[in-house]
């Protein structure tokens, strides 16, 4: 298993893809709370 051509890269992109996901579920679970305490 040759894992030291793009081993970093690879590592970085699927750390920057996680990050991404959780800052998006972030963003809407705070959206739909704020517009929950606003309308409800």
């Amino acid at each position: 298993m040759e894992l030291n051509d793009d081993g970093p890269s690879v590592l970085s992109m699927v750390a920057l893809v996680a990050v991404s996901v959780m800052v998006i579920i972030l963003v809407c679970f705070a959206a739909g709370y704020g517009f929950g305490r606003l309308f409800l």
